[in-house]
């Protein structure tokens, strides 16, 4: 039997590309100006000439559960583009595939797959997470279409397993932890609306088991008792969504809300936030909720599901059902992901982009006006979106525009001894301005630069909430800035590995003057926006300690005594089978002998396995999609051939 390819697929496949181009134009439109060159630096998003590749990826930090495959794929990145292309790239890339998502989702016709790719990538949501430079979010937040697409089409099929859907719910869990939530809430409300068979409650409970092998590492990391963030009450404070001048509901379904503040973020954003527009936009949605709802296309009740939920949830802890999600908060295992409510914006965001494009679909069919008056009202309708445009162009609307590290970075960083020797760089803040982000508040972008160690603050200092860091390192810190470096500050800093100290100046540098009296220190260089200093005492062992690894260290022959091993202290490292004992300061000490020794995190060679198997489990349900897919195509070209 003859295969062919109907012109009805064709046709739709065109529409995805196009629409995939639509948004590769909106995204170049955003990272334009920082292709020339320089550093990208958002605010949770900073690059560097350093790896990307974070301690918690081997399970030495407390930041571990979200450190792979993420950061893997980013680094791979890095290595193919260079670290300035892949700063700007890897915010690219969401655009055309949130674009082609939408138009494989909606299936409706050319003009509603452009209306419902522009609704995917242009609106205050994207605005917001963009200036914030959460971009696994945001390319998790690209395949939720993809995702309910295929679910939508595992159910028409009646399958009791669909590997397509597994693998687009586990690409997107390993992108986003995020996207576990928003993604399961998808495939929750297709599974059961309406009226659930019980193939669609199978195949929901295995597509849910089948994404999980994706993190296997972090059933590894916990079960080797790795310490996580310690999440709690003062993050639903600090990170809920904030109500603008209409109120907390009209933020929400206006797609505000991000914790930044209001006015902060959002000041020249035109698009949903200008009345007319926002009950154009209204109107169009409306339209496009009870148009499909009539048709009985169940986009249109699961778009409604999408919105009212994706509300309730985006309110947090604020809403009508606050208590609940309160409660889910303290008691569901791993929702405290979702400690920032306005995540959820992501689920109204799907329904819009329904909604739009049915809207659009609808006052094109709208048979008591004539042809060519309601073509112009429905491309009208469709480029509603774009009103956003000019706050996210040009690097969102020329408020961000890539920097240049100072050259007096760059000769601190020729400087500085290889690892294990630590720098100390402050101002100690996770987040703070500087005169070469034209006074930007970024996350303190010193790992990102410096190639050996550097102990910088991981403090969020937002409201209530000071850090969720569980590191006694970062604690240690803390106190000592906190008192002016206390008085034995640089034995201190020996304790904790560090042999350089780095201020990097500006309005702080009051703060800081005590350094420049601290006793142990020595200045090296005092360029007038960087001062370094050398720490005076040494650090116990350092001359016979060297890197042999990510989480092996070697301790040259050498007179016995004792050794810091400057990293965070877990009984998880040790010499011949026995842990060190902690510093005061977190850091680890060890009593070597005169021979050559090994210094190992053993945890390390669980969590390696634990990558493997997380990996070839992602790679599995992908083939196995891809061979799915495949087969299908071949049976619906052999039915129609």
């Amino acid at each position: 039997m003859t295969t062919v390819t109907t012109p009805r697929m064709t046709r739709h496949r065109r529409i995805i590309l196009e629409s995939g181009l639509i948004g590769l134009v909106v995204g170049a439109l955003v990272v334009a100006p920082w292709v020339s060159g320089g550093y990208l630096l958002l605010l949770d998003w900073v690059s560097g000439p350093s790896s990307t590749v974070s301690p918690g990826l081997y399970g030495l930090s407390d930041n571990a559960l979200d450190a792979m495959p993420w950061r893997l794929g980013i680094e791979a990145l890095r290595q193919l583009l260079g670290p300035v292309a892949a700063a700007w790239v890897i915010v690219l890339i969401p655009f055309p595939i949130a674009a082609a998502g939408a138009a494989h989702l909606v299936r409706m016709g050319r003009v509603p797959s452009y209306a419902a790719a522009l609704a995917a990538v242009c609106t205050p949501l994207i605005v917001d997470r963009v200036m914030a430079g959460h971009v696994a979010y945001l390319l998790g937040l690209s395949l939720l279409p993809w995702l309910m697409s295929s679910a939508l089409n595992a159910r028409s099929q009646n399958r009791w397993f669909s590997a397509r859907t597994a693998g687009w719910y586990a690409l997107a869990i390993a992108v986003s932890p995020h996207q576990a939530w928003l993604g399961g809430m998808i495939l929750l409300l297709v599974a059961v609306l309406p009226r659930p068979g019980l193939r669609d409650l199978v195949r929901l409970l295995l597509t849910g088991l089948a994404a999980a092998g994706t993190y296997a590492y972090a059933a590894v990391v916990v079960l080797s008792g790795v310490p996580t963030l310690q999440i709690g009450e003062a993050d639903l404070t600090a990170f809920a969504t904030r109500p603008g001048p209409g109120g907390l509901l009209p933020t929400i379904l206006t797609l505000h809300g991000y914790w930044r503040g209001w006015e902060g973020q959002v000041r020249n954003v035109l698009g949903y936030s200008a009345l007319l527009l926002a009950v154009a936009v209204a109107a169009v949605i409306v339209i496009g909720l009870v148009a499909l709802v009539r048709r009985g296309n169940r986009r249109g009740p699961l778009a409604i599901a999408f919105i009212v939920i994706g509300a309730l949830l985006a309110a947090g802890a604020q809403g009508p059902t606050g208590s609940l999600y309160d409660w889910a908060f303290h008691n569901v295992p791993l929702f405290t992901t979702m400690r920032e409510p306005a995540k959820w914006l992501g689920l109204i965001q799907l329904g819009y982009v329904i909604a739009i494009a049915g809207g659009v679909q609808a006052i094109q069919q709208w048979s008591r006006a004539p042809e060519r008056p309601r073509m112009v009202l429905a491309v009208a309708a469709g480029c509603l979106p774009l009103a956003v445009l000019p706050a996210l162009a040009w690097g969102l609307g020329g408020r961000v525009s890539t920097s240049d590290y100072p050259d007096s970075w760059y000769a601190a960083a020729a400087s500085q001894p290889s690892a294990p020797a630590r720098m100390l760089f402050l101002p100690w803040h996770g987040y703070q301005p500087f005169s070469f982000t034209d006074d930007r508040t970024v996350a303190t972008p010193a790992s990102a630069f410096f190639p050996a160690p550097v102990l910088s603050s991981s403090a969020i200092e937002l409201g209530p909430l000071r850090t969720d860091s569980a590191s006694r390192q970062q604690a240690a810190m803390d106190e000592l800035v906190a008192s002016g470096g206390g008085s034995d500050f640089a034995a201190s800093l020996s304790r904790l590995g560090v042999t350089t100290v780095a201020l990097s100046r500006g309005p702080e540098d009051d703060r800081y003057a005590w350094l420049a009296d601290q006793p142990g220190l020595t200045l090296l260089a005092d360029t007038g926006d960087l001062t370094t200093y050398a720490v005076d005492v040494p650090v116990p062992g350092l001359e016979r300690l060297s890197a042999a690894g990510p989480a092996q260290y070697t301790v040259a022959a050498g007179r016995p005594g004792t050794v810091i091993l400057p990293v965070e202290y877990s009984s998880g490292w040790q010499i011949d089978g026995q842990p060190g004992r902690p510093t005061a300061e977190g850091t680890i000490a060890f009593e070597v002998g005169p021979e050559r020794q090994q210094i190992v995190y053993t945890p390390w060679s669980r969590i390696k396995v634990g990558i493997i198997v997380s990996l070839l489990a992602l790679l599995a349900i992908l083939v196995a999609g891809l061979v799915e897919h495949r087969q299908d195509l071949r049976r619906l070209r052999g039915a129609s051939a």
